[in-house]
């Protein structure tokens, strides 16, 4: 059993990289030569730069001091821009998957956050026996931000909606 979850992580990560264009794609821009943090500049080839925005990379604020995606009650100076791949898919059991932990789903104002720092953020969306797939790491680098997460008020913004 063992040995067929690790070749079908194996050819998943291998579609997937055939699939998923270029982090640097991820920004609506395509002037994707200033995207670099280092500071300094790279270029493409003339001709390869991007000429659509991609629908595969999403720019997610992220909580930079606590580490996850950012809830509503994260601080303004602790927020970063971080992209996270869109995608759409979903197991009959739980596997590891080499990239999950860079994977993002709108979960909206309605779903529950998941909070354990061993799940994805949107892991609250999973139907019975639905799983997304983890990264085997102990902690998922596409988590919520739970230190600053406020059930309550999350609980509270629920009710005046329902009313």
């Amino acid at each position: 059993m063992r040995k067929h979850v690790k070749f079908l992580t194996m050819i998943l990560a291998v579609i997937l990289m055939l699939q998923v264009a270029p982090m640097a794609a991820f920004s609506d821009s395509t002037d994707v030569g200033a995207l670099v943090d280092d500071g300094q500049e790279t270029t493409n080839d003339t001709g390869t730069e991007p000429d659509a925005p991609c629908d595969r990379h999403l720019a997610v604020s992220y909580d930079k001091i606590t580490g996850g995606v950012c809830t509503l009650e994260c601080p303004g100076e602790n927020v970063i821009t971080v992209g996270l791949i869109h995608v759409q898919r979903s197991f009959p059991m739980e596997l590891y998957v080499t990239d999950a932990q860079y994977t993002f789903r709108d979960i909206g104002l309605d779903i529950l956050p998941e909070t354990s720092p061993m799940l994805p953020f949107y892991n609250n969306l999973s139907k019975e026996n639905e799983y997304f797939g983890i990264s085997k790491t102990a902690i998922q680098y596409n988590r919520a931000c739970r230190e600053h997460f406020n059930y309550f008020e999350w609980k509270k913004r629920q009710e005046e909606n329902v009313g």
